[in-house]
């Protein structure tokens, strides 16, 4: 039996190092049983919840692989902690206490970070960084929501790593020379560059490899792209680039404009008409997987699909940015990615122009409608600085308008679109532009009136003729969809209603 206690101040360094070095290869044991208590309650959560993944014993092997290739490294960050904190503190049980501390922030890390998945169903990556604190908190608040798992995922690893450690301290079970080679394989694949994450094509889908991968892992590599990005630099363009004039060496980036009008053919106005009024509705998370001819979820958008029907419609969309901010941006603008986001800048924001300036410009009053915060992701910057006439937000409804159940998030997309209709009516006769921000299909999932929804999400199901199997699955997520038939009820509501204002045909 190794003892673990520490020896008088006379017992000589390389004594004590290796009897350190011995007691944190047998504490490590506790963490790794801790990670893969963790690691079961994800894959139970996702096996109860989800439909499982056809490749589901390759998932399994791949997750425990990651989980493995993960805690080796693990001790290569931890080691040099542990032995530094160990010179410090001193006295009885004062391995456990050091390993103790370091362990749980790691496990405190790690089983957010799984429990964020089991309620997202995507990993947490770089994302994070382009939030501030006030946006993280409205987020988490607005969304989040405790289960029974989700508190089974967040404490039970660390009671076993806790009871663990005391019980490995008292009974180890490595001998100096086995905690020595645990060791050395860590340093080893440290520095030969095994990586914790599954090769992306070894499993067959996404959600496949997003379940095998090790959270903390994803989370960290991704993090790394983020901080220190490794970009590829274009040598050449390709023959079929786009071939620009430019105009004057002293402006290098000034170039002639002959941009061809393929859109004009497509629109009804009729000449010496006044200029056309110009809404546009940004809809909250919605997918091709759920909405639109080719859904493979089947589509639960019955009114858009109706009106992708009589409309110019595209089937295919560049989103230059992710969250929902970037809508303002991207489709206003054209304006670029930047370093970490274009909402990333905050109040530093390059100047710029977008469709919002120009027709602001050209005698068109501007109005945007949210039912959440105008700080949140700086899009109310945004806006400002684009002169905007009107922003509408969570502090501008009265108590005549229903805020989601719930939630921190702000108003339910049917109160936003009547808030913007009501706008529109009484409207002078001005031409606008109105951009119109909804929020309802969004966690928690949860709006007004769910309940005739959720009857209608069964209804939906019959009308798409799915088998029992395809509504077994897709009851799973049953309050996600019937936030889409809310809103999409929502949007058809808007339309009929705009259809009697008097300049509905010139918008």
């Amino acid at each position: 039996m190794v003892k673990l206690t520490a020896q008088a101040a006379g017992t000589p360094w390389p004594v004590r190092l290796g009897e350190r070095l011995t007691a944190f290869g047998n504490l490590s044991l506790a963490l790794l049983l801790a990670l893969l208590t963790g690691r079961l309650l994800e894959l139970s959560g996702v096996l109860v919840t989800t439909e499982v993944p056809r490749d589901v014993g390759m998932v399994i092997v791949a997750a425990l692989r990651s989980d493995l290739v993960l805690f080796l490294e693990l001790l290569v960050f931890l080691l040099p902690l542990f032995l530094a904190c160990r010179m410090i503190l001193r006295g009885k049980n004062a391995d456990v206490r050091v390993y103790g501390g370091l362990g749980s922030l790691v496990l405190i890390g790690a089983v957010a970070l799984s429990s964020y998945f089991l309620f997202s169903r995507v990993p947490l990556g770089s994302d994070l960084f382009g939030y501030s604190l006030s946006d993280i908190l409205t987020t988490a608040r607005g969304g989040y929501h405790f289960t029974e798992l989700s508190v089974a995922t967040l404490l039970l690893p660390l009671a076993v790593f806790w009871v663990a450690l005391r019980i490995f301290n008292r009974h180890p079970v490595l001998e100096a020379r086995a905690a020595l080679l645990l060791l050395g394989i860590a340093v080893t694949l440290a520095v030969s560059g095994v990586r914790a994450l599954p090769a992306r094509g070894a499993l067959r889908s996404e959600f496949a490899y997003n379940v095998a991968a090790n959270k903390a892992a994803l989370f960290i590599a991704d993090a790394f792209a983020h901080l220190a990005p490794s970009l590829p630099v274009m040598r050449h363009l390709p023959d079929t680039a786009q071939q620009f004039r430019y105009l004057d060496p002293q402006y290098p980036f000034l170039r002639g404009e002959d941009t061809h009008d393929v859109l004009g053919e497509y629109f009804n106005f009729e000449p010496g008409a006044p200029p056309p009024n110009i809404v546009f509705l940004g809809v909250e998370g919605l997918g091709r997987a759920f909405s639109g001819p080719n859904a493979y979820l089947g589509s639960f958008t019955p009114f858009l699909d109706e009106l992708a029907g009589k409309s110019l419609y595209f089937e295919n969309f560049l989103a230059s940015q992710g969250r929902t901010f970037a809508s303002l941006p991207s489709i206003l603008g054209s304006l670029p990615f930047a370093e970490q986001g274009f909402n990333s800048f905050g109040r530093g924001m390059p100047k710029s122009l977008t469709l919002l300036s120009i027709l602001k410009r050209s005698g068109y009053r501007t109005r945007f409608f949210c039912g959440t915060r105008l700080d949140f992701d700086h899009q109310g910057d945004f806006l400002e600085q684009q002169g905007i006439d009107l922003m509408v937000g969570i502090g501008d409804y009265d108590a005549s308008y229903y805020r989601l159940p719930g939630s921190e998030w702000g108003y339910a997309d049917q109160e936003i679109l009547r808030k913007a209709l009501l706008t529109e009516r009484d409207d002078s006769g001005r031409p606008y532009v109105d951009y119109v921000q909804t929020i309802s299909t969004h966690p928690r999932y949860a709006v007004p009136g769910q309940e005739k929804y959720l009857r209608l999400f069964e209804d939906r199901m019959r009308e798409l003729q799915f088998s029992e199997a395809e509504k077994a699955n897709h009851r799973q997520y049953r309050e996600i969809y019937s936030t889409i038939l809310y809103t999409d009820a929502a949007l058809r509501t808007y339309f009929e209603e705009a259809a009697k204002l008097p300049g509905y045909r010139n918008t």
